[in-house]
């Protein structure tokens, strides 16, 4: 077992022991009388390692109810009205009745989502849950004699409370489970007669030895821990800081000692005399413990081997503390007045359950409340009901275990039943309901796939998943199953988990018992080996794609046969696998298709091998930053050494591309390879958007970047100068993805740039050509300024304005805190802002700055000499000699870079942004397009939209309309722009992929007919000793259902739990002496302490977050003390750790600004460790990431921190997609663990934590459909403006593209107008018609639909929208002299724009035309449509 699988395993017990128990307290408390007949008697703790949670007889100083929060039955609550009394409180039904009574009175008794968000939900409040029963569900054959071939039983723990004459006669005691000689001998020294030590199998114990009163209680702590610390650590305090010691001050007869330096250090005081019941007490000194750490943290700061000079004191002080805290804990029980109250277990296990007969001669049989074991008394309040029906030649049985004891009160009290002692005497903890096989194979699979007639999708991921069996369903719980030998067994679990498969990217297959990869050589997977650097030639490079492609068609016959061989399946289960096996062969046609026309093109190939040239390169740089090349030149890129380490693709990634190079080489005419449904050539271009489906962490951004830099190579070699301008729209939704994905693809930009200027050779003559390759960044002016020249107001964003705070944080010796994506060298890794005048950044003096004009553009070099991207002269940066940037909208505007990268919602300023004007050409969006002054080159040839899952709802359908424009814009003669998309979360993806592109949706890779092998995605496994696969995984869901809690109050104690263990865990590995004297011995673990350092917190909104926000200050620092205080000794090293009082998070969510994500992100990325190395000196780090972070799902997707590994998701997510996106940020690389905290009364989250083991099973089948409706009456009237200002100003041939042509519209305009866009329409109809009949009858893939993403109403409804808008816009001109002077849009005069902002109701005749696709309302349309 590694290490991060040790360590979670160890965090995961923790768990279980807070929150089920046993282990609250640790083996804190023993009652010594009853040691010889205890499970305990014999075993020496310290040589046997016992986990807490195998106490079944602990004994907690807490009502268990108040500690343990789950896995809890408690009593039915009635309410005494005179003489009436009345239940108050039954969250579950006692008898099995109904339809489905698992979760009526949850679901009936709660609020829905909406509902609950409008609540506030404190720590303590009425969002808890009581359950008084709970159950499970499973299936037998009909055959079965249940009586005779199943076994039923319970097991629960029952807690009595322990009065202080009991305690004390039973010798309650202290377990010592460290320095135990040292505090043996302190208890005999200083502590008797009132305490004692008692050895017992070697361990120590400390007990009372004399009852503790009034008159004595006092001593405990002004005498015996007084003369204790006078005689031991006083006097070590003040050996080892001599003359350091001085008397600080003297008040109210208190003496303080410490060390005077800039701010007092208080050590210690001595009290002349205290008052206490009577009794007066000299000389009583006091430590201040947390000045002395504090002071020797400064000096392991400075060095570690100053640890040597407090080593001593260092232990003194931990034993000191330790002891102090076993006698208080003592103490706390026997005191008057306010004491601890002792609880003891008792756990009873495996309870036989004799489950009635069942004769089969009705279909339902139902038992309500029968008795468990009338001869157990602590049994007799539970009772059991059992319903069986009998279904499809099956018995379906359903058991319900209820508590009916119950528990008074007043009207109007509230429960809180956790803090009621009746309540917790007549409680069960710890419950467990086992079902085991007494007869091999009785237990049935629950819920095999129901194929529905309408909905082969649907079919098809049940199928996939065929494999995965589950077993049965939980009620008011979770449950498991496995097996025990050959016998099968299903148990409630309260804490379930479940483990998902780390996919491995290298297909592979078992042979003889063995692993093995499917690809012969891995040659082709290698950047270099088929790059431009490599002397392989290209039909060498050809026949190994070759190759590697005829190992897909290899794996789909092999699939074939198995699949007809397969005598599980029914014909028409069959039939629909091998629909997916054709789709897979269609794919393999396609894919030697295009290894053809490669082939065949020369300056195809040549595009290919130098995109790998350009991957091969970024991705060098990128793993090696700070990396600064010797040379500038392809040879050293040639001769790079990476010591076997090779840069590969995962096999999709090149399949991907492959597969995606027939929309940018263009097939013959005659080539039927794929098929031309909406008739309008080029169904590879035109027609198709590929979309590549692969779990999150796959790669999916590198198999883009591949496309990206062969359509940019292709067409500078095919294109000549048309070929240059902006080559690729690249869009996200999300502006942290944005960023995060900007700085990656910069790197590929970098590297085309770099073989560009620094003439690396192109086989076959090809060329760069003479126009730079640069990227932009196209974002809202939160994120990054939109413009130069400063407005003077206080919250400018302009560029200007962003380079004097950079030069100001330099000249104050400030870390740079900028918005601009980047404060190092891209390329390189070296600092971009060194100086404070900002040299090599162009337009920073004055007097350049001023004039900065419609000629200039930003340029920023590199101060690193040897970088390519290096300044001319004395580093003076120019336009060539400069970085490949365009950070600002008038830079994006006059200087269109190659790749325009972007949020969706920054395009609606393609509706603003248009002018002929020579002078305004940094606000003429149509140079994004090829157009302007200038400026002729060919539109955008490829749109990238990454994350597709994100575009649903209102976005979704603004962005479908909108999205009609962008095509129009980039289609020239025919030719449309190539749609490629990605998600690892895809369903109902071929009716959004035409709701929002006009396009047929191609999904690769497909899945092939098991969901573990899909040929490009296989399921990492081993093979065990009994010839099993066994898949391997890294990442651990854990699910929580809060019993007498609420739902906050559990999160912030998983937290607690979490953040505590880091302290457990390290104790566990390393003692003092190994950390601080050999503290190289932390190398062995110390990836495993930085990743599970950090808890990511996830919420679903930003009203949750305020809610934990608000805990984090005043409630969680003192829940980590109590559970620290409670599991973990007293330790130096917990200083060290954390601050006891401050928790240090961190945030990412949509609150910040984007200067705050970036330095948010880069602070979180830092590794942690205890111990850092600094000029071969060894110190205690200081500079550490923080302890908790705040999220939101601004972190769903394109997050990679790899040192993500504990995350906490507050309540199941809106889909299961974003559940999916959001806990996949973790344990990407390592095993990590996901708890997921269900709130109690909320209908989706009971329904998912029920069935929680087998819907982690099998989650991506869960993914809902997605709803995007741009045709919607809703949609149309917030957007459909913004669609036709769009396709209006940008169209050459109607001459309105200026501000003030708002005027010139006439009747002859208004027709062509409308002529656009019912050219538009027809062909969006058209090819709804086309698309939606091949679809439901195509035979190579399930069979799907389109209908209803325009219906004949939305399409009156459409026709009568853009008449209206029109009409609003000529008689705005007509009826009056003069003409008005009438604008698409004047700033703070309405009357003289057409257009208004998208949240402006105050004008309807005027168009709603935004400045962002944001602008939405919080409302969804919901269609239905008829099947």
């Amino acid at each position: 077992m590694n290490d991060f699988r040790k360590k979670r395993n160890s965090l995961e017990l923790f768990v279980r022991e807070q929150i089920i128990g046993p282990g609250a307290f640790n083996n804190r408390f023993f009652f010594i009388d009853n040691w010889d007949t205890s499970e305990f008697n014999g075993i020496d703790f310290k040589v046997k390692n016992t986990n807490a949670i195998d106490n079944k007889s602990e004994i907690l100083a807490e009502v268990p109810a108040y500690q343990y929060s789950s896995a809890i039955l408690f009593p039915e609550t009635r309410v005494s009205k005179g003489t009436d009394t009345q239940v108050k409180e039954k969250l579950s039904e006692s008898d099995v009745d109904g339809e489905n009574p698992d979760t009526d009175d949850i679901e009936n008794g709660g609020d829905d989502d909406r509902n609950i968000d409008n609540t506030e939900e404190s720590l303590v409040s009425k969002q808890q849950n009581y359950p008084n029963s709970f159950g499970l569900s499973f299936v037998v054959g009909k055959e079965t004699n249940i009586q005779e071939d199943l076994n039923v039983s319970i097991s629960f723990r029952k807690y009595n409370n322990i009065n202080k004459k009991e305690c004390f006669s039973g010798k309650l005691s202290c377990l010592v489970s460290e320095y135990d000689n040292e505090i043996e001998i302190a208890i005999d020294n200083y502590f008797k007669p009132l305490f004692t030590s008692i050895r017992k199998n070697n361990n120590l114990f400390i007990c009372l030895s004399q009852e503790i009163n009034k008159n004595n209680i006092y001593d405990v702590d002004y005498i015996h821990l007084n003369n204790y610390f006078q005689a031991t650590l006083l006097k070590t305090i003040q050996d080892i800081f001599n003359t350091e010691i001085v008397e600080l001050k003297q008040k109210n007869g208190v003496i303080y000692f410490g060390i005077k330096a800039d701010y007092d250090l208080q050590f210690y005081s001595i009290s002349e005399s205290i008052n206490y019941s009577g009794n007066e007490y000299k000389n009583v000194a006091s430590l201040y413990d947390n000045s002395i750490i504090n002071h020797i943290k400064s000096k392991l700061k400075e060095d570690l081997s100053n640890y040597s000079n407090y080593k001593k004191l260092i232990k003194e002080i931990e034993i000191f503390n330790q002891l102090k805290n076993y006698v208080t804990d003592l103490k706390s029980v026997y005191k008057p007045r306010n004491s601890s109250q002792i609880w003891e277990a008792k756990t009873f296990e495996n309870i036989i359950i004799s489950l009635p007969k069942y004769d089969g001669t009705s279909k339902i049989f139902r038992l309500n409340n029968q008795d468990i074991d009338k001869n157990i008394k602590e049994v007799s309040d539970l009772k059991y009901s059992v319903q069986y029906v009998l279904k499809n030649e099956e018995i379906f049985l359903k058991i319900v275990i209820i508590n009916k004891a119950n528990i008074m009160l007043k009207e109007n009290e509230p429960p809180q039943l956790n803090k009621k002692d009746e309540a917790n005497l007549k409680a069960f903890f710890g419950i467990q309901l086992r079902v085991n096989e007494i007869k091999e194979n009785t237990l049935k699979q629950y819920n095999p796939p129901q194929l529905l007639d309408f909905d082969e999708e649907d079919n098809f991921n049940k199928l996939l998943y065929r494999n995965f069996h589950d077993f049965g369903e939980g009620y008011n719980t979770s449950v498991n199953w496995g097996n025990i030998n050959k016998y099968k067994y299903i148990t409630t679990e309260f804490l379930p988990e479940q483990e998902t498969p780390k996919v491995d990217f290298k297909p592979s297959k078992i042979v003889d018992g063995k692993i093995v990869s499917r690809i012969k050589s891995d040659s082709i997977l290698s950047m270099r080996h088929l790059s431009t650097l490599s002397d392989i030639s290209d039909s060498d490079v050809l026949a190994g794609l070759k190759d590697f492609v005829n190992e897909y068609k290899i794996w789909i016959e092999e699939k074939q046969k198995y699949l007809n061989n397969e005598i599980f399946l029914k014909e028409g289960e069959k039939e629909l696998l091998k629909k997916q096996l054709l789709a897979c062969e269609k794919d393999y046609i396609r894919l030697v298709r295009n290894i053809k026309l490669l082939t065949n093109d020369s300056k195809a190939v040549a595009a290919f091998r130098l995109m790998n040239t350009a991957m091969f390169m970024q991705l060098h740089h990128s793993i090696k930053k700070p990396f600064t090349p010797t040379s500038n030149t392809e040879e050293f890129y040639k001769n790079i050494n990476l010591g076997g380490n090779d840069y590969k693709w995962r096999s999709f990634q090149i399949a991907f591309i492959l597969i995606n190079i027939d929309a940018f080489v263009r097939p013959n005419l005659d080539d039927k390879t794929v098929e031309n449904i909406f008739s309008n050539g080029w169904p590879e271009r035109n027609e198709i958007a590929d979309l590549v489906w692969f779990p999150t962490g796959g790669g999916k951004t590198e198999a883009y970047l591949g496309i990206i830099a062969f359509v940019i190579g292709y067409r500078r070699f095919t294109k000549d100068k048309r070929g240059s301008g902006t080559t690729v729209l690249m869009r996200y939704t999300l502006r942290l993805l944005t960023l995060q994905q900007f700085q990656r693809a910069t790197m590929l930009i970098c590297a085309l740039e770099a073989i560009r200027k620094d003439s690396f050779s192109i086989p076959h003559g090809c060329n760069l050509g003479d126009s730079r390759i640069t990227i932009g960044l196209f974002v809202g002016s939160g994120s990054l300024p939109n413009q130069w020249k400063s407005t003077g107001n206080s919250n400018d964003t302009s560029m200007e304005k962003e380079l004097e705070k950079i030069g100001a944080c330099i000249e104050v010796g400030k870390k740079v805190s900028t918005n601009l994506p980047f404060t190092e060298c891209p390329w390189c890794g070296s600092d971009l802002f060194i100086d404070k005048e900002l040299s090599n950044v162009s337009h920073t003096n004055k007097h350049t700055r001023n004039n900065y004009g419609i000629n200039d553009q930003l340029n920023i070099c590199c101060n690193n000499s040897s970088c390519t991207f290096k300044g001319m002269g004395r580093n003076r940066p120019s336009n060539e000699f400069s970085l490949p940037l365009r950070l600002f909208d008038e830079d994006i505007y006059k200087c269109p870079p190659t790749l325009l990268f972007g949020t969706v919602d920054k395009f609606a300023a393609l509706a603003n942004n248009v002018s002929t004007n020579t002078s305004e050409r940094n606000k003429d969006s149509r140079r994004l397009f090829g157009k302007g002054y200038n400026h002729d080159t060919l539109p955008p040839e490829l749109i990238i939209q990454d994350e597709l899952h994100l575009l649903l709802g209102p976005l979704g359908s603004a962005v479908g309309l909108f999205e009609k424009s962008i095509d129009y814009l980039c289609t020239e003669n025919g030719v449309k722009p190539k749609i490629v998309t990605s998600t690892a979360t895809t369903r109902n993806t071929d009716k959004q992929i035409f709701a929002l592109f006009n396009r047929r949706s191609e999904i690769f890779p497909k899945q092939g007919i098991v969901s573990d092998d899909s040929f490009f995605a296989y399921y990492e496994r081993y093979i065990d000793e009994n010839h099993d696969e066994k898949y391997i995984s890294n990442r651990k869901y854990l699910g929580i259902l809060p019993v007498g809690k609420t739902q906050v109050w559990m999160q912030l104690r998983i937290a607690s739990i979490s953040l505590t263990h880091r302290l457990k865990y390290i104790k566990e590995c390393y003692t003092n002496d190994e950390i601080f004297e050999k503290p190289e011995l932390l190398n062995e673990h110390k990836d495993v302490f930085d990743y599970y350092h950090t808890v990511l917190s996830y919420f679903n909104s930003l009203k949750d977050v305020g809610k934990t926000q608000s805990q984090l200050s005043h409630y969680l620092p003192g829940d980590v003390n109590f559970v620290t205080k409670n599991t973990v000794l007293w330790s130096f090293l917990d200083k060290l750790i954390r601050n006891e009082s401050i928790i240090d998070y961190s945030e990412l969510t949509g609150r910040l600004t984007g200067e705050d994500v970036k330095s948010n992100l880069s602070n979180i990325e830092k590794r942690w460790s205890l111990i850092s190395n600094e000029d071969n000196t060894f110190k205690l780090n200081s500079n550490n990431p923080p302890e908790f972070v705040i999220s939101t799902n601004m972190i769903s997707v394109g997050i990679d921190v790899s040192r993500f590994n504990t995350m906490i998701i507050s309540s199941m997510p809106r889909n299961i997609a974003e559940y999916i996106q959001a806990s996949s940020r973790v344990a990407r690389s390592k095993e990590g663990i996901v708890f997921t905290v269900h709130h109690p009364f909320r209908s989706r989250d009971i329904s998912h934590y029920q069935k929680f083991k087998e819907f982690h099973e099998k989650f991506y089948s869960y993914v809902e459909p997605i709803s995007v409706t741009p045709f919607a009456s809703k949609a149309l009237e917030r957007y459909l403006a913004m669609f036709l200002s769009v396709m209006i100003r940008h169209d050459e041939t109607l001459m309105l593209m200026n501000n003030t042509d708002a005027c010139n519209i006439n009747d002859i305009k208004i027709n062509q107008i409308k002529q656009i866009i019912k050219n538009q329409i027809i062909e969006i109809e058209t090819n709804a018609i086309k698309l939606d009949s091949y679809l439901k009858l195509r035979t190579h893939n399930v069979k799907s639909s389109v209908d209803g993403i325009i219906s004949e109403e939305e399409l009156i409804d459409l026709n009568n929208k853009v008449e209206r808008l029109l009409n609003n816009w000529i008689i705005r001109l007509q009826g009056s002299e003069p003409i008005p002077e009438l604008s698409f849009y004047k700033k703070d005069m309405n009357l003289n724009s057409l257009f208004i902002r998208l949240s402006d109701n105050n004008y309807p005749d005027h168009w709603k035309v935004g400045y962002s696709l944001r602008e939405i309302d919080p409302s969804v349309v919901i269609k239905t449509v008829q099947q």
